[in-house]
């Protein structure tokens, strides 16, 4: 699976942490690898992510130095996923991703799988916010009913890089996360849907994420929810009527290799 990570030295031991116990509930026999890149980061976010390489039974950091739009950070990770399982036929390969500032529950792994085994070739899940604090607050109940409006009894509507997965052969075929400069999982989800293959966005797959207004991502969920906050009145009502657009949106070191990309590498 894979997980970008720009500055987040304090938020991706957690991610991880939860990323780790849903690996150990999938199917014996299954195997799995974590591929996080490290973006451009000028904190201790490298440190932090190999200090939680024991906690799985394959993991590499990759590390970019170059100006890549987010879904090429995305991209990059796939890539050392399919490297370093070549072996298995990518038709048995589940690409998973999330983001750094989110934690996944005990299931979501299984779960995708799941979805897989059963013939979905790429599954979107939700994204609920763990805690409602801060400069986000005031934007609480305008968002809860935007994500309400596209969930019904069979699904919903919702794409989120924090919870997707895709079919290997799937994703390669599509030539990975377009270059768009925001929303490259909406980007890529169109791209699946328009060429066919069989999709999931089931409710009941869910992980938790930060309700920070001040993202890594240009015009993602963070963006999205300072916007909400910006214009929400101080009750936090929901005006009738108003629409808004849809949102994005130990230390074990020498166990780790670490890739390094970029111009300078």
């Amino acid at each position: 699976m894979v997980v970008p990570a720009h500055d987040e030295q304090e938020l991706l031991p957690d991610c991880l942490h939860s990323v780790a116990r849903a690996l150990r509930r999938v199917p014996a026999g299954v195997r799995t690898g974590v591929f996080v890149v490290a973006d451009r980061c000028a904190d201790g976010t490298e440190a932090r992510a190999l200090s939680c390489a024991a906690e799985f039974d394959e993991f590499a950091l990759l590390v970019n130095s170059a100006p890549l739009q987010l879904g090429g950070v995305r991209n990059l990770g796939a890539g050392g996923a399919f490297r370093a399982l070549s072996a298995h036929a990518p038709g048995r390969v589940w690409l998973l991703h999330t983001d750094a500032d989110t934690t996944v529950p005990a299931d979501w792994a299984r779960e995708h799988l799941r979805h897989a085994e059963g013939g979905t070739h790429a599954v979107a899940g939700r994204a609920m916010i763990r805690r409602w604090s801060g400069p986000a607050a005031p934007a609480r109940y305008r968002y809860e009913a935007l994500v309400a409006e596209h969930v019904h009894a069979g699904g919903h509507h919702h794409v989120y890089g924090a919870n997707l997965g895709v079919r290997a052969d799937v994703f390669a075929a599509l030539g990975g996360f377009p270059a768009v400069a925001t929303g490259e999982d909406h980007a890529l989800w169109r791209r699946v849907v328009e060429a066919g293959w069989v999709t999931g966005q089931p409710n009941e797959l869910v992980v938790f994420t930060s309700d920070r207004t001040r993202g890594r991502a240009h015009g993602g969920l963070a963006a999205f929810l300072h916007e909400l906050s910006g214009r929400d009145r101080p009750a936090g009502v929901v005006e009738p009527g108003t629409a808004f657009g849809p949102p994005g949106g130990g230390q074990h070191w020498g166990h780790a290799p670490v890739f390094r990309t970029g111009p300078d590498r």
